[in-house]
């Protein structure tokens, strides 16, 4: 099944990468929105707006995004008329945060890349690396992990210069699991990418037992994907040494105990009877919370296939059948259909065996199976990463042109300032030297005019 591994940790950042980038004032205003419209009309400094449009923007992204926008709006347009380049690209970012959430990825990067280069302008680097991690955020979504591992790779260095060790850790963990599900994967870079955030957060934040638990899960996965079962389940167990530190961890450790069972499903029928024993773990945690569903019909699968391979094709497709009965079926599901998969493959084995599946019950399986093949149709067209992909590369590279023709136009601009300053620098010069040769005349002419009254004198004598 492969799919309790949660290798995925693209972390789409929402705030600054270090405290202490926010103005020490913006954090005594008040944290009711009421109070802070109503401050926002009052008489106050620029300055003060902008830090109460920029919390309003923050507080109201998430429960009304067109309220947010509102805001950040105004914190656009202020900022840009008294030039705070800071609070500026703030408003780009959040923007670009509320245009991800709303599936509107090429206008979510285009805010990224204004707000990036005015981070740049104000040297705010925790916030430029922030955004270049989003955007490296939205080629991953769209399946371009060459084009994400390039933002994640930029906002590396930034985070590394910067010793922000806690989004560092992050992006050790974007670009492993980009490095392993590329076109041509790198396993080996990744899994050296994971064990260096390990290091670093056992260095950093050694009682961050949550962000531990996650590393380990996803170092095990990816050895699991490479078929390294034994080192998965090494892996796997570390992660429940840093759950066992966690209050109401139940869930998190059944899905480690779900994955050490189906790693060792997959290393033979010998290790059948400790993965029966994991999966027995595992269900008697998880009955005091309730996960979501797709994570229960995972597990579900995974219980199933393991009574599958030992021949219990009955109790297989009474656990699939649960799976079955909470799935979403009107949507494309791929535990569905991997439970469908399943199922029909228990199915089959009953019958060989001379046993009997009801009609009804196979034709069923096959009516899902082909509507959750018009689904992911459907889903493939509706998504369709591939056009994603051309239009987020479009509009960086025409963000950029702008970009350069701008510079190239204020270029310009200045040369031809500084010529037209030459010429009239030239025609000021000129018009002097002008009146200065024109007095040198005219004293010239009367100094002749004296010299020849004074040669008439002498004639006359």
């Amino acid at each position: 099944m492969k799919l309790l591994h949660c290798l995925a940790l693209i972390i789409c950042l929402s705030c600054s990468g270090t405290s202490n980038i926010e103005p020490q004032d913006e954090q005594r205003l008040p944290d009711d929105i009421e109070a802070l419209e109503r401050l926002s009309s009052s008489k106050i400094d620029d300055s003060r707006k902008l830090e109460i449009y920029a919390k309003l923007g923050k507080m109201l992204k998430n429960s009304d995004a067109e309220k947010a926008k509102q805001y950040l709006e105004k914190q656009l347009n202020l900022a840009q008329e008294i030039d705070n380049k800071e609070y500026e690209g703030r408003a780009y970012h959040g923007n670009g945060l509320i245009y991800r959430r709303e599936g509107k990825f090429v206008d979510a990067i285009n805010s990224y890349l204004h707000a990036i280069d005015l981070f740049e302008e104000t040297q705010s680097f925790s916030r430029l690396a922030d955004d270049l991690n989003n955007i490296g955020f939205l080629f991953e979504k769209a399946g371009a992990y060459e084009e994400a591992i390039t933002y994640f790779e930029k906002a590396f260095k930034y985070y590394k210069d910067t010793e922000d060790l806690k989004y560092l850790i992050i992006t050790y963990q974007n670009l492993a699991f980009c490095n392993s599900k590329k076109g041509n994967p790198n396993f080996e870079l990744a899994q050296t990418l994971y064990e260096e955030a390990i290091e670093l957060q056992l260095e950093f934040d050694p009682n961050n037992n949550y962000q531990l638990v996650q590393l380990y899960n996803q170092l095990g996965g990816l050895n699991f994907k490479k078929g390294n079962f034994e080192e998965a389940i090494v892996k796997y167990k570390e992660a429940v040494e840093f759950a066992n530190r966690l209050q109401k961890a139940n869930e998190q450790k059944s899905n480690l105990y779900h994955n050490i069972a189906e790693s060792y499903m997959y290393m033979g029928n010998s290790f059948y009877s400790l993965a029966n024993d994991w999966i027995t773990q595992a269900v008697s945690l998880s009955n005091s919370e309730t996960p979501d569903v797709l994570l229960n019909q995972r597990r579900l699968n995974i219980a199933g296939e393991l009574q599958q391979r030992q021949g219990n094709h009955a109790k297989a497709i009474s656990l699939f059948e649960q799976a079955i009965d909470m799935a979403d079926k009107n949507n494309y599901n791929e535990p569905l259909k991997n439970t469908l998969n399943l199922i029909s493959q228990s199915q089959q084995a009953v019958v060989r065996k001379g046993g009997k599946i009801a009609y009804e019950q196979i034709f069923a399986i096959e009516e899902l199976e082909d509507r959750q093949e018009e689904l992911r149709i459907k889903f493939d067209d509706s998504l369709d990463k591939q056009a994603l992909k051309e239009a987020l590369k479009k509009e960086v590279d025409a963000y950029h042109a702008k970009v350069k023709q701008a510079r190239i136009d204020s270029d310009n601009w200045v040369i031809i300032k500084s010529v037209g300053a030459f010429f009239l620098i030239l025609l000021v010069a000129l018009v002097a030297l002008y009146r200065v040769v024109q007095k040198q005349k005219k004293e010239l002419m009367i100094n002749e005019g004296e010299r020849e009254v004074i040669l008439q004198v002498f004639r006359n004598t």
